[in-house]
């Protein structure tokens, strides 16, 4: 999910100095925020490395490979929020716990900040690393780096201040209309960090949006009740769920809370999987914290 991020030099530097004092780590962080590329990192260290991806549900106990260094990609695969869907999490915290290797692996947010506040998954670890959002300054270089802005503040004012289009008005207004007043100064790249949730990949994109397509980006605030709000919880807490999978989760049939979403903007459905659409991450993840589904 990382399509080739790469975190700030601070947070690499941060994350091997992390490698350089514990046996055991989880990365956690949000989809598309550079997890795998912190891995590709610890690979580069000296002795053996075995590297083990999960992309989907677990069905079977993981066991750890024997090597000086064992790295599990998206351990948020390991467990399902249902009855009796925590055994292979349970296995593989307690083979973490007791083995003599070093272990490095990575965790969606979402489902960590669950299992954290439901389980004792933390007590495997030595330590836990946090990839953080982007701040302003961080979003800048970002966009500095990845595209050809010269002057990002500058070109998501200009963006405000002359719609380049006549059909993009009505985005323009409303986003100009939410935009207008910060104290007595108006920061549209803050409002961009703001909207995006500080995810690189948001931000990269709603700066696109906004400056080559002259459109806001974002779909509105899903508008859906408790049971919806549920789904959209699963869907970013994997990252990506089979339509099937979903429906066993929810323990019900989904179709219809789907089309719902789709139509919405808020979710994408192709081959059988559902996804978030990275200019839906923010409006997303601000609608479950108001639903109080993630912490």
């Amino acid at each position: 999910m990382d399509e080739g991020y790469i975190p700030q030099p601070e947070a690499v530097e941060a994350f091997e100095d992390c490698l350089d004092r514990a046996d055991t780590v989880a990365v956690v962080a949000a989809p598309w925020s550079g997890r795998n590329a912190l891995l590709d990192r610890a690979v580069e260290r000296e002795g053996t490395t075995e590297r083990v991806s999960l992309d989907g549900p677990v069905e079977e106990s993981l066991t750890l490979p024997s090597a000086e260094r064992v790295l599990v990609e998206d351990c948020h695969h390991l467990y399902r929020r249902t009855i009796d869907g925590f055994g292979h999490l349970d296995r593989f915290c307690r083979d973490v716990a007791s083995t003599d290797t070093t272990v490095v692996t990575t965790w969606n947010e979402t489902a960590w900040s669950y299992l954290e506040a439901a389980t004792t998954v933390t007590q495997a670890f030595d330590e836990v690393f946090e990839i953080p959002p982007l701040g302003p300054d961080e979003a800048e270089a970002l966009l500095l780096a990845t595209t050809d802005t010269t002057d990002p503040e500058a070109e998501l004012a200009a963006y405000a201040e002359y719609p380049p289009t006549p059909e993009s008005r009505a985005e323009w207004a409303r986003l100009r209309l939410r935009r207008m007043y910060r104290g007595t100064v108006v920061d549209y790249l803050d409002g961009l960090v703001e909207d995006a949730a500080g995810n690189p990949r948001t931000l990269r994109t709603l700066f696109t949006c906004r400056t080559e397509r002259g459109i806001d980006g974002r779909p509105g605030s899903p508008d859906v009740g408790y049971d919806a709000s549920y789904l959209l919880w699963l869907v970013l807490s994997n990252e990506s769920i089979s339509v099937e999978e979903l429906a066993t989760r929810a323990g019900r049939p989904v179709e219809t809370d789907l089309a719902s979403l789709a139509r919405q903007g808020v979710v994408t459905v192709a081959n059988g999987d559902v996804t978030i659409p990275p200019e839906a991450f923010g409006n997303v993840l601000a609608h479950l914290e108001r639903r109080r589904l993630v912490w």
